[in-house]
């Protein structure tokens, strides 16, 4: 009896073993028929057709910095996306998995045009994720995706990593796929995403790397301009979205003294009063001291004028007060588009008011009362309490 229980158990072991060598056999036949998008490139093309690139991995693909470029781009054009990702996959025998991907990049040309395609597709495509970044490039996308980086063998990777460093400095406007369809509260929806090029090369830099600075706005899902860094970082003060970054304030004449962000928070509060709208800004900041320019070394002594400080941090309320207002003259004056969001805090806050002001919103913003009130303070300035005099 023994002895057939014995064989019993041994015939399971090679069946279990035989299972698990023609279960790995499958997942790696499996793997090998399909092609991992890591960035994704939308333009339009001549006939006002998608042309569709896509950067793919290569087959045994390492994540090290200093290989070789391990991707390939491939390009198609369709009436549909899909259309254009389908002929991508013919040419490649291989099904397209998205379920890597770390950003959509989309054309200025069809941007303009409008993107409600670009973010259909890419909320209905079940492999895509729905915190996507999008950008646009003031040129093709496919050339974007085509420059080889230099801290990453993926571009697409470096991207995201660009991304998220440039969203905690607030130089760029950060949105999702899904950003992009969740103001449904006004007529004319606004959103504002990153901007990405390459690298200006005037200096003989490298032409292989990219920059993402800036944002881009949009209405309705149509590209209406773009804002740089002092306004972006403006409209990232409102809206809460600044982790870290540095302040360059002036001191006297020409010289700088450089501040470093520790914290800070904004509180907003609207109302609405015989049909005015009414947004109070309230900004607090926290900052250090981390470079002093050299012309002005040896001239500040913090225990003996301690008022420098104070001097500073209203410096320093100025700036930030200036960043902020560049950004709500522009949205107002430029694109009549509430790029903040004022119009869902007023539908949070004040539901039945925000009914009589909602239609044309865009328009009304305009003419919005927005008191905007900053306050710092400088917290540390280093272990030296006096510049060094050389």
């Amino acid at each position: 009896m023994n002895k057939f229980k014995g064989l019993n158990l041994l015939a399971f072991m090679l069946s279990f073993c035989c299972i698990l060598m023609l279960t790995g056999c499958q997942d790696k036949n499996e793997i090998e028929s399909l092609a991992f998008v890591v960035a994704l490139g939308v333009d339009m093309d001549e006939s006002d057709n998608f042309a569709v690139s896509l950067q793919i991995i290569r087959r045994g693909t390492t994540m090290e910095k200093n290989q070789n470029p391990q991707t390939l781009v491939y390009a198609s054009n369709g009436k549909t996306i899909n259309e254009a990702i389908n002929n991508i996959s013919e040419q490649l025998s291989k099904e397209i998995k998205f379920s890597n991907e770390k950003c959509i990049i989309i054309g200025e040309k069809l941007a303009e045009y409008g993107i409600q395609s670009v973010i259909d597709f890419s909320l209905r495509e079940n492999d895509i994720r729905p915190v996507v970044p999008i950008l646009v490039t003031r040129g093709k996308a496919v050339d974007i995706l085509k420059v080889r980086t230099k801290e990453n063998s993926v571009p697409g990777y470096e991207i995201g990593d660009m991304v998220k460093i440039q969203r905690d400095l607030g130089l760029a406007a950060v949105a999702t796929n899904l950003d992009f369809e969740k103001n449904k509260n006004v007529e004319e929806s606004v959103n504002s995403c990153s901007v990405i090029s390459k690298k200006d090369t005037t200096n003989n830099e490298s032409e292989n790397d990219l920059v993402i600075s800036g944002s881009a706005v949009f209405k309705n899902y149509k590209l209406v301009g773009y804002m740089k860094e002092k306004e972006t970082r403006g409209m990232n003060w409102l809206k809460g979205k600044i982790k870290y970054g540095n302040i360059s304030i002036q001191f006297q004449d020409e010289d700088k003294v450089n501040l470093s962000i520790l914290s800070y928070r904004s509180n907003l509060e609207a109302s609405i009063v015989s049909n005015e709208v009414y947004i109070d800004v309230n900004v607090r900041e926290k900052s250090n001291i981390n470079e002093i320019d050299e012309k002005i070394l040896g001239n500040l002594d913090f225990n003996s004028n301690p008022h420098i400080l104070d001097y500073l941090s209203k410096k320093q309320d100025e700036f930030i007060y200036n960043e902020i207002m560049s950004a709500v003259n522009m949205s107002k004056n430029t694109f009549s588009a509430d790029i903040f969001g004022f119009g869902d805090l007023l539908y949070k806050e004040h539901p039945k008011e925000w009914n009589k002001v909602k239609e044309n919103w865009n328009e009304n913003f305009k003419d919005a009362h927005i008191n905007v009130n900053v306050s710092s303070q400088i917290n540390q300035t280093g272990i030296l309490s006096k510049s060094i005099d050389y």
